[in-house]
């Protein structure tokens, strides 16, 4: 059985092919060759990754400090980011806006 390519090989052939179609040297059938070549490296990398993200787990704590793995949750990281972004654009109660203390002109 063939193993699996890697992550990592995967993506040098990506920024190989890369590097070969910047140059400008090659031909019509060779360029359009080495492109598929890198979209096919380049849907291996994503399905490398999404096979990775799948067994991803947060080690969590709980009240009586056990240790259990629970799935990662992206959309939890999410809206903590969203929280704290409406945090920053919301100005204090009674907070003078920047508006009010610049001189009308």
């Amino acid at each position: 059985m063939a193993e699996k390519p890697k992550f990592e090989e995967c993506l040098k052939q990506v920024e190989q092919v890369i590097q070969k179609l910047e140059t400008g040297k090659l031909g019509l059938e060779e360029s359009l060759a080495q492109y598929e070549s890198g979209i096919a490296a380049l849907r291996k990398c994503y399905e490398i990754l999404g096979g990775v993200e799948k067994r991803v787990d947060l080690l969590m704590k709980d009240e009586k400090g056990n240790i259990s793995a629970t799935p990662f949750d992206t959309t939890a990281t999410t809206e903590k980011e969203e929280q704290e972004r409406s945090k920053r654009r919301r100005p204090a109660r009674g907070a003078a806006s920047p508006s009010d203390s610049e001189p009308a002109e």
